[in-house]
């Protein structure tokens, strides 16, 4: 990625775990890197990195014990609530406040 400001971010390449298994076999039977990762459509540095080893060559699975940042969050955010249930709940709100001002308002007097 370019540090560049306004530099078109690069696309990630959409591959099958298949066409890769079939390009890293190909590039350890004498296939070219280059003319592997083009013949099969999958990413040349994602292959050139699986060849050798510094990925394992199947794809891993996320660690299930492990969420994500946005998993977590929205566990702590409530459901979208629908227009009517959102004024519902600020009249809920305003009313209770409004009661507990009356309330504080009449204790003061009392204790006057």
């Amino acid at each position: 990625m370019s540090s560049t400001p306004g530099a078109a971010r690069k696309k990630r390449v959409q591959y099958k775990p298949e066409q890769m298994a079939i390009a890293i076999s190909a590039v350890k039977a004498g296939m070219v890197k280059k003319a592997a990762a083009k013949l099969y459509q999958v990413p040349k540095t994602t292959l050139l990195d699986k060849v050798s080893g510094r990925v394992p060559e199947q794809p891993t699975k996320p660690d299930p014990k492990k969420k994500k940042v946005a998993e977590r969050m929205r566990e702590k955010i409530p459901k979208a609530l629908s227009g009517k249930e959102a004024l519902r709940m600020l009249r809920e709100k305003k009313a209770q406040r409004e009661t507990a001002e009356k309330a504080k308002k009449k204790g003061n007097e009392i204790g006057s």
